[in-house]
Protein backbone atom coordinates (compact mmCIF):
# COMPACT_ATOMS: atom_id res chain seq x y z
CA UNK A 1 0.00 0.00 0.00
CA UNK A 2 1.53 3.29 -1.04
CA UNK A 3 -0.01 7.12 -0.16
CA UNK A 4 1.11 9.73 -2.07
CA UNK A 5 0.90 13.31 -1.31
CA UNK A 6 3.11 15.01 -3.16
CA UNK A 7 5.90 17.08 -1.63
CA UNK A 8 5.70 15.15 1.59
CA UNK A 9 5.75 11.58 0.67
CA UNK A 10 9.16 11.25 2.45
CA UNK A 11 7.37 11.74 6.11
CA UNK A 12 4.92 8.64 4.97
CA UNK A 13 7.93 6.27 3.86
CA UNK A 14 9.62 6.37 7.23
CA UNK A 15 5.80 6.74 9.52
CA UNK A 16 4.34 3.20 7.62
CA UNK A 17 7.73 1.06 8.98
CA UNK A 18 6.94 2.83 13.09
CA UNK A 19 3.36 1.81 12.79
CA UNK A 20 -0.05 3.44 12.80
CA UNK A 21 0.09 6.10 15.56
CA UNK A 22 3.38 8.12 13.70
CA UNK A 23 1.67 7.58 10.69
CA UNK A 24 -0.94 10.02 12.49
CA UNK A 25 0.72 11.61 13.98
CA UNK A 26 2.53 12.44 10.51
CA UNK A 27 -0.19 13.04 8.94
CA UNK A 28 -1.29 16.09 11.50
CA UNK A 29 2.39 17.35 10.25
CA UNK A 30 1.74 17.51 6.42
CA UNK A 31 -1.71 19.03 7.09
CA UNK A 32 0.18 21.92 9.11
CA UNK A 33 2.56 22.25 6.54
CA UNK A 34 -0.04 22.82 3.75
CA UNK A 35 -1.78 25.40 5.36
CA UNK A 36 1.60 27.15 6.99
CA UNK A 37 2.81 26.92 3.50
CA UNK A 38 -0.66 28.65 2.34
CA UNK A 39 -0.26 31.09 5.43
CA UNK A 40 3.37 32.22 4.74
CA UNK A 41 2.85 33.05 0.90
CA UNK A 42 -0.60 34.59 1.03
CA UNK A 43 -2.23 31.74 -1.51
CA UNK A 44 -5.91 32.40 -1.08
CA UNK A 45 -5.07 36.85 -0.76
CA UNK A 46 -3.25 36.67 -3.72
CA UNK A 47 -5.60 34.38 -5.64
CA UNK A 48 -8.34 36.33 -4.91
CA UNK A 49 -7.11 39.36 -5.70
CA UNK A 50 -5.47 38.01 -9.01
CA UNK A 51 -9.08 37.29 -9.53
CA UNK A 52 -10.51 40.17 -9.09
CA UNK A 53 -7.98 42.39 -10.53
CA UNK A 54 -9.30 40.43 -13.60
CA UNK A 55 -13.05 40.86 -13.34
CA UNK A 56 -12.22 45.03 -13.03
CA UNK A 57 -10.48 44.77 -16.14
CA UNK A 58 -13.03 43.00 -17.41
CA UNK A 59 -15.64 45.02 -16.71
CA UNK A 60 -13.97 47.88 -18.11
CA UNK A 61 -13.42 46.55 -21.69
CA UNK A 62 -17.20 46.14 -21.75
CA UNK A 63 -17.62 49.92 -20.48
CA UNK A 64 -15.26 51.11 -23.22
CA UNK A 65 -16.73 48.93 -25.67
CA UNK A 66 -20.37 50.03 -25.02
CA UNK A 67 -19.31 53.62 -25.15
CA UNK A 68 -16.92 53.08 -28.61
CA UNK A 69 -19.54 50.68 -30.60
CA UNK A 70 -22.31 53.11 -31.41
CA UNK A 71 -20.01 56.03 -32.75
CA UNK A 72 -17.97 52.77 -34.82
CA UNK A 73 -21.31 51.38 -36.30
CA UNK A 74 -22.30 55.46 -37.29
CA UNK A 75 -18.90 55.32 -39.40
CA UNK A 76 -19.53 52.21 -40.78
CA UNK A 77 -23.51 52.44 -41.60
CA UNK A 78 -24.66 50.37 -39.89
CA UNK A 79 -28.47 50.49 -39.05
CA UNK A 80 -28.74 48.21 -36.10
CA UNK A 81 -26.81 45.34 -33.85
CA UNK A 82 -28.80 42.99 -35.67
CA UNK A 83 -26.19 43.36 -38.46
CA UNK A 84 -24.11 41.19 -35.79
CA UNK A 85 -26.80 38.28 -35.22
CA UNK A 86 -26.62 37.98 -38.90
CA UNK A 87 -22.98 37.99 -39.44
CA UNK A 88 -23.04 35.34 -36.92
CA UNK A 89 -25.29 33.24 -38.27
CA UNK A 90 -23.64 33.39 -41.52
CA UNK A 91 -20.46 32.71 -40.08
CA UNK A 92 -21.74 29.57 -38.71
CA UNK A 93 -23.09 28.16 -42.08
CA UNK A 94 -19.86 28.58 -43.85
CA UNK A 95 -17.61 26.68 -40.77
CA UNK A 96 -20.57 24.16 -40.53
CA UNK A 97 -20.33 23.85 -44.07
CA UNK A 98 -16.40 23.69 -43.64
CA UNK A 99 -16.56 20.67 -41.63
CA UNK A 100 -16.46 18.23 -44.50
CA UNK A 101 -14.43 18.96 -47.11
CA UNK A 102 -15.51 18.76 -50.70
CA UNK A 103 -15.72 15.62 -52.76
CA UNK A 104 -13.84 17.45 -55.62
CA UNK A 105 -11.13 19.12 -52.98
CA UNK A 106 -10.79 15.27 -51.64
CA UNK A 107 -10.22 13.73 -54.97
CA UNK A 108 -7.20 16.29 -56.21
CA UNK A 109 -5.85 15.53 -52.63
CA UNK A 110 -5.77 11.87 -53.16
CA UNK A 111 -4.40 12.07 -56.72
CA UNK A 112 -2.12 14.41 -55.47
CA UNK A 113 -0.78 12.18 -52.98
CA UNK A 114 -0.66 9.17 -55.56
CA UNK A 115 1.87 10.98 -57.80
CA UNK A 116 4.09 12.02 -54.96
CA UNK A 117 4.39 8.72 -54.58
CA UNK A 118 5.01 7.55 -57.89
CA UNK A 119 7.55 10.41 -57.88
CA UNK A 120 9.45 8.54 -55.16
CA UNK A 121 8.92 4.94 -56.63
CA UNK A 122 10.38 6.12 -59.78
CA UNK A 123 13.27 7.70 -58.10
CA UNK A 124 13.83 4.47 -55.96
CA UNK A 125 13.50 2.32 -59.50
CA UNK A 126 16.23 4.32 -61.00
CA UNK A 127 18.44 3.93 -58.24
CA UNK A 128 18.05 0.40 -58.77
CA UNK A 129 18.38 0.45 -61.73
CA UNK A 130 21.67 2.21 -61.75
CA UNK A 131 23.22 -0.36 -58.86
CA UNK A 132 22.70 -3.00 -61.05
CA UNK A 133 23.85 -1.67 -64.25
CA UNK A 134 27.21 -1.25 -62.14
CA UNK A 135 27.35 -5.07 -62.91
CA UNK A 136 27.34 -5.54 -66.43
CA UNK A 137 25.38 -8.88 -67.50
CA UNK A 138 28.94 -9.96 -69.72
CA UNK A 139 31.28 -10.34 -66.30
CA UNK A 140 28.66 -12.55 -64.27
CA UNK A 141 28.90 -15.85 -64.02
CA UNK A 142 26.52 -18.68 -64.11
CA UNK A 143 25.02 -19.65 -60.72
CA UNK A 144 26.29 -23.38 -60.51
CA UNK A 145 30.31 -21.75 -60.74
CA UNK A 146 29.13 -19.11 -58.21
CA UNK A 147 28.61 -21.57 -55.28
CA UNK A 148 30.89 -24.22 -56.45
CA UNK A 149 33.59 -21.14 -55.49
CA UNK A 150 31.42 -20.27 -52.10
CA UNK A 151 31.51 -23.82 -51.34
CA UNK A 152 35.94 -23.93 -52.05
CA UNK A 153 36.18 -20.78 -50.14
CA UNK A 154 34.03 -21.93 -46.89
CA UNK A 155 36.04 -25.49 -47.21
CA UNK A 156 39.21 -23.59 -46.47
Amino acid sequence: MSLSTGPFDYIYQGAWSRGPRDLAFHQKQAILGYFKHNDNYEVYANLSEFLYDNYKQALDTIHECEATLPGLMKEQNMPNEQVFEKWLAEEKAYLEQLSCEPPEEMLQMEYWEQLVKLTASKHDLDASRDAWAAFPAENTQLYASNTTMTKKKEAL
